[in-house]
């Protein structure tokens, strides 16, 4: 190209001159190319030969290949198409929410049976329908159907069912027995109620949608016949229609007269076993851990609620800075009271000192191409996982022993797969959640192979 170029001056002897000195230029780049490969060669025969190269090489096709990233592995098993995965106990039954034979969308359980080749999730026997026979749909409080978010190890299911068709109530499952947690005091929380969360003493993480004008609080449950294992949730003495099982934890707060605008609303995210809440606040944009005082400083009888100064707001709200400054969102707490979540786009980590005091963690990011990210489990081991956004997909990420891995590269059996999004990962590792199966929307759990 550049010597048809020159030919086209229309003056010879600067064309020539031109095309001699580019000519020689080229010759001298060649030279200068070919004694730098030599040299290099030479180096790296040294360096093989020394022992002083830390990674191998290996050949496919004739073409030196990278070697394989170590890390743990998984083995994802498909639920069946519709299906939505929420929580993981550490018996490994799975809860969520799927379409049933009528078209209504009805929170499942599935708990695995056991093989040689390890949990089995999925069965389509009788008849050959597609539809996975394992599932157990949870019957809700009328035949308009709900959902579930979180199942214990004693296996109590939690989550909502519809009354009537704008109407859901937060429910509790005893096996197949559903049990409305009553609706609660406020605007916006005397219509919809919602559990999102359940520990393993029965304790229920209660509120309402998260621009809702209810309180946030918890169900603490009675032993009514004294066998220390709780058995009554719902209890409405003096007839007014609000559980007197549920502590407020978090009220709404509302501006000065005349307007009165809730200027404060919460709501709860989860609980773990030391009683500790995790709750967010929709106007102030911030996240909060709750460790309960059970000495009950102020004595009002509730040890989730204290306010000494009468200024509305709890105080044993620890509020958790986001990433400078900016807001902040909670959705996980561990049994130390680790918290994760999302802040400025980017997926956190709270982490508590001696007195309680917070420090937040980023937990970096997936690849250059993520636009956001954001964690949404973290175990008692401190392994997390959350998703990781791009322009028009998104994957679920795992950090395990610090480092960060695409859950979807760590799979033995992933082809098919594509827009994985996880919600929950018990203490075995296993990772549930839904995403895509040959272009099919539905839930999964993800069985740890290896962990090294």
């Amino acid at each position: 190209m550049v010597k048809n170029f020159f030919q086209n001056f229309p003056c010879k002897p600067s064309r020539q001159i031109a095309y001699d000195h580019w000519n020689g230029m080229n010759n001298a780049r060649k030279e200068f190319i070919m004694k730098t490969k030599e040299i290099t060669t030479r180096w790296l025969g040294l360096a093989l030969a020394c022992g002083t190269l830390t990674f191998a090489v290996s050949t496919q096709a004739g073409k030196p290949q990278p070697p394989a990233p170590s890390g743990p592995t998984y083995r994802i098993v498909a639920l069946g198409a519709g299906n939505s995965v929420s929580a993981i106990n550490e018996a490994g039954s799975v809860v969520g929410g799927f379409q049933n034979l009528a078209g209504v969308y009805a929170g499942f359980v599935v708990v695995p049976e056991a093989s040689a080749n390890g949990p089995v999730y999925f069965r389509d026997t009788t008849p050959m329908d597609g539809r996975n026979d394992l599932i157990r749909e949870l019957p809700g409080l009328s035949t308009l159907g709900g959902g579930a978010s979180d199942i214990n190890d004693a296996g109590l299911v939690v989550g909502s069912s519809h009354l009537f068709e704008w109407y859901y109530q937060a429910t509790l499952w005893l096996g197949e027995t559903p049990i409305g947690l009553g609706f609660l005091d406020g605007y916006g929380g005397t219509n919809i109620s919602i559990a999102y969360a359940v520990n393993n003493q029965g304790l229920i993480a209660i509120g309402t949608e998260e621009s809702g004008e209810a309180p946030a609080g918890v169900v603490v449950p009675k032993d009514t016949n004294g066998d220390n294992v709780p058995d009554t949730w719902f209890e409405d003495a003096n007839g007014d229609g609000y559980n007197d099982l549920v502590l407020v934890v978090a009220p709404r707060v509302y501006g000065p007269p005349p307007d009165e605008w809730p200027i404060a609303r919460f709501t709860p995210q989860g609980i773990n076993d030391a009683n500790q809440m995790i709750v967010n606040g929709y106007d102030t944009a911030k996240a909060y851990r709750l460790t309960p005082d059970y000495a009950d400083a102020d004595g009002d009888g509730n040890p989730w609620f204290a306010d000494m100064n009468a200024d509305r707001y709890n105080d044993l709200l620890v509020p958790l800075i986001g990433l400078s400054g900016a807001s902040s969102y909670a959705t996980d707490i561990n049994a130390a009271g680790q918290v994760v979540g999302s802040s400025n786009r980017r997926a956190v980590r709270w982490d508590f000192a001696a007195n309680g005091t917070p420090t937040i963690k980023d937990l970096g990011l997936l690849s250059k191409s993520v636009r956001s990210m954001g964690a949404t489990a973290i175990n008692d081991a401190g392994q997390i996982v959350g998703f990781a956004a791009f322009q028009n997909s998104r994957t679920t990420f795992l950090v395990y022993k610090g480092t960060m891995y695409d859950l979807a590269t760590r799979l033995t059996n992933g082809t098919g797969w594509t827009d994985l999004s996880a919600s929950d990962i018990n203490n075995e590792g296993c990772i549930v959640g839904r995403g895509y199966l040959n272009g099919v929307y539905q839930g999964f759990v993800a069985i740890p192979v290896t962990q090294p």
